[in-house]
């Protein structure tokens, strides 16, 4: 079988390599996010972007691309490693890689780590029926990329609702289809296909300011994304909307310059958790102050102010070891704490 096995996937998933799901007598599988921070790629984890298997006859049901990378993410990507070969310059999609496969007499579509995830659900019920999926051999995966607002990252699409034809793969021998074939099948499905451009030079493409970038793909096969500087730009920032990171913001007065940097129409997520984090900062410390009125400079040794102070998680750590007098002066005084606080780690959180 071209790619790796059902055990040598399987054996992955044991060492934490790769997540596996089942949905009846199919598995899919997936990279962990380990083998980007590690370098921990091979052949099988490459492998492991949405790849499906029938755990009945260990056949592949659906092929999906093997995980490539970004112009100068890896020794082979490096602009002097790439292949001299010729090359095609794509649209880079900024949405969800939607596989579409053939299996039990339908056509079915997971993402790239789940059967049964947000988007994938939204294309089955919404997407798939728009296309005439009986123009297409069922031994082929179509691989897609799903546009809809609800799934916007970064790149605004004015409200379009569609898969994009992004190629389509033999299942069982893992050859794509050539752009022409391509075109036909996006024809006879009544799909819209990825836009392919004409440019001699990948080190100097030209990036619109509502693009995510390009996929170039060389004639032997290979894949490299080259995206927009802008949208790494935003992309990063966006990655930083979370309650540790804009807590260090507030507390280092970064906020409102990496505010600017975030397109006006995809900030306000940053903004509602910017003011909440304020609001509860706020609000701990006027209750620790109304508790040093109410009882004084009692420690919290005492019953009655243990149990008050429980109610305060924020300000416990000024609160368990010194009279309830020695509060915080402003709300920034609590950032420590705070930060202490979400850097615990979720032991409800499954791998």
């Amino acid at each position: 079988m071209l790619g790796p096995s059902l055990q040598e996937l399987d054996a992955a998933a044991e060492a934490g390599l790769v997540s596996r799901r089942d949905r009846g007598d199919l598995s899919i599988y997936c990279y962990r996010p380990r083998c980007a921070f590690e370098k921990l790629w091979n052949d099988v984890t490459r492998h492991a972007r949405g790849i499906v298997l029938d755990r009945r006859s260990s056949r592949v049901v659906a092929r999906p691309f093997r995980k490539f990378f970004n112009l100068g993410e890896m020794p082979e990507t490096q602009p002097e490693a790439l292949p001299a070969t010729p090359f095609r310059v794509e649209e880079k999609l900024d949405g969800s890689l939607g596989i579409v496969f053939h299996h039990d007499d339908r056509w079915d579509v997971c993402t790239k780590g789940a059967f049964e995830s947000e988007q994938a659900r939204y294309a089955r019920a919404e997407l798939l029926p728009r296309y005439r999926m009986s123009e297409v051999p069922e031994r082929w995966t179509v691989l897609t990329e799903m546009i809809y607002p609800e799934n916007r990252i970064i790149v605004d699409y004015s409200g379009r609702r569609e898969l994009v034809l992004l190629a389509a793969v033999d299942r069982d021998t893992g050859h794509e289809i050539d752009l022409e074939s391509r075109r036909g099948l996006a024809a006879a499905m009544g799909m819209r296909c990825v836009s392919v451009f004409e440019h001699a030079d990948l080190l100097e493409l030209p990036f619109g300011d509502n693009d995510e970038g390009f996929v170039v793909r060389f004639d032997d096969g290979q894949r490299v994304k080259v995206k927009s500087p802008r949208y790494t730009q935003i992309h990063r920032v966006l990655e930083h909307c979370t309650p540790r990171r804009v807590l260090e913001m507030l507390q280092t007065g970064a906020y409102e310059s990496i505010r600017a940097q975030i397109p006006h129409d995809l900030a306000g997520e940053f903004d509602d958790l910017g003011a909440s984090l304020r609001m509860t900062l706020a609000k701990a410390l006027f209750n620790a102050h109304s508790d040093a009125r109410h009882h004084g400079d009692l420690r919290a040794q005492d019953a009655a102010l243990a149990e008050e102070v429980s109610r305060h998680e924020l300000v416990r750590p000024f609160l368990a070891t010194r009279g309830l007098t020695d509060v915080p002066d402003e709300a920034e005084d609590l950032y420590s704490p705070a930060m202490r606080r979400l850097e615990r780690p979720d032991r409800t959180a499954q791998p």
